[in-house]
């Protein structure tokens, strides 16, 4: 057949061949720093490991709650899963290179975790804005997770002084009896010297022991059983709205010197208003824990 006959059969194939091709050239190719920093492990919160990995310019997504997934690159952060209304954006921490992977389906947040999700503070080590004391911790960008040990753990926030304002944060301890005690601590000096409003949540769904669910202390000299046997009922009280023991519960401190006002899950009622029992000089502050393990997070601290 004459050539010149086939040449305008074939124009049009040609020039959809050549859009396909140049589409194709405009895929954004990652450089192995970026695929680097987003491949790895992260810690899936409904349980098991996610892995993240890079093959054949896909991004594939597996673990142990879910399938393998592989993902188009959009740009050099946002990907696009071709089978499901899924993108998966990564942001990093250009300051310590942290990467906080964050997925959304049909356009609504389902997961946002950190790589190596649980970085390690224990051992009296130094993190970047906490010093931490008898405890082992655990951070997942979001959430503190004390451990359980004998004694008091503290966890005190660097370069953070706080006197006279409002001191809001999210705690989740637990219902087994005489194991759960949990708050913060602020004015403080030393280890040992500092005010302090702490939970006990294994009282929350106990009607008898509901009066000791929140407690104020002022150490050394008012700890909670000589604030009890010299103060009955007026240091320590119940929350309201009472909280279920096993689940998140959100706390504002109002700190306006010489009164404290503590508020639970938003309420507009105090569930307790003291005065403080005496003045102390520090201003550190930072999450308390007594004999038991407990959960912090969204730590929100205003000043006066």
């Amino acid at each position: 057949m004459n050539i010149r006959i086939l040449l305008p059969l074939l124009f049009p194939f040609l020039l959809l061949l050549n859009s396909a091709c140049a589409q194709e050239k405009e895929k954004p190719s990652l450089s192995m720093d970026l695929i680097n920093l987003y491949t790895g492990n992260y810690a899936d919160p409904r349980g098991g490991v996610i892995q993240i990995d890079w093959k054949e310019d896909y991004l594939f997504v597996f673990g142990d709650s879910l399938p393998e997934l592989k993902f188009w690159p959009e740009s050099d952060s946002s990907f696009k899963s071709k089978e499901y209304d899924i993108r998966i954006e990564f942001t990093v921490n250009q300051k310590t290179n942290d990467v906080r992977l964050q997925a959304f389906e049909e356009g609504q947040l389902s997961l946002n975790v950190l790589k190596d999700y649980f970085r390690d503070l224990t051992g009296g080590a130094e993190a970047e804005n906490w010093t931490l004391n008898n405890r082992g911790v655990t951070f997942d960008g979001t959430v503190y997770q004390f451990d359980s040990r004998p004694g008091i753990g503290l966890l005190w926030l660097k370069d953070e002084q706080f006197v006279d304002g409002t001191i809001e944060f999210e705690a989740k301890g637990k219902s087994t009896n005489g194991q759960s005690f949990l708050g913060i601590a602020f004015h403080g000096k030393d280890l040992k010297t500092y005010n302090a409003i702490y939970f006990r949540p294994f009282t929350f769904d106990n009607p008898e022991r509901l009066k000791n669910s929140i407690q104020y202390i002022s150490l050394p000299d008012y700890p909670w059983f000589i604030l009890r046997e010299n103060f009955p009922e007026k240091y320590e009280d119940e929350v309201y709205p009472v909280p279920d023991p096993e689940e998140w519960f959100h706390v504002r401190i109002e700190v306006n010197t010489p009164e404290i006002l503590v508020y639970i899950n938003h309420s507009d009622i105090p569930s307790m208003s003291i005065e403080k029992l005496r003045k102390i000089d520090g201003e550190k502050i930072g999450f308390w824990v007594d004999v038991s393990d407990g959960s912090f997070r969204n730590l929100i601290i205003t000043k006066k």
